[in-house]
């Protein structure tokens, strides 16, 4: 998981401190920090000149600086506004598209655990600060989002 100052920004004006509290817990667990620099304002700018809102380009353009490969959103309109090379998903959508794929062998009889394929290809996310409902409970959305950092946490130990 990446992080940037745009997430510290954005959930610094959350009023909710619940929600504030959970999305700097899973920020806290990022396997890294990409800064603001003058090419991530560049590629926001141009963003924005393709309908993406000001806060949305910042956040895409510091996930391609720092190579994510899937940047999750509940905004639909972000999602289809946006023109560059990561997948804009939703985090339902991640989630069932990421074990579709495979990437987990059985458990076996002996071993009820899920194990790791060894051979499989790098994700790296980029977690957005706010999630509006994406389903119709904010609960929902909220425990995709924690198995997500679960899961990622899990796999870098």
């Amino acid at each position: 998981m990446i992080r940037s100052p745009i997430h510290d920004l954005e959930n610094s004006r959350n009023s909710m401190e619940s929600r504030r509290l959970w999305v700097e817990h899973c920020l806290n667990h990022a396997s890294r920090k990409v800064e603001l620099t003058p090419e991530i304002k560049q590629r926001a700018n141009d963003l924005q000149a393709h309908g993406v809102k000001p806060i949305d380009a910042l956040h895409a353009a510091a996930a391609e600086f720092a190579d994510c490969t899937h940047l999750l959103t509940c905004d639909d309109r972000f999602r289809k506004c946006y023109i560059g090379p990561i997948n804009i998903l939703n985090p339902t959508d991640f989630v069932v598209g990421y074990f579709k794929q495979k990437l987990w062998t059985r458990p076996s009889k002996q071993n009820k655990s899920l194990k790791r394929k060894p051979s499989r290809s790098s994700v790296s996310i980029y977690l957005p600060t706010k999630w509006p409902d994406c389903s119709p409970s904010g609960k929902l959305a909220k425990a995709i989002m924690s198995m997500i950092v679960t899961h990622f946490l899990l796999m870098t130990q």
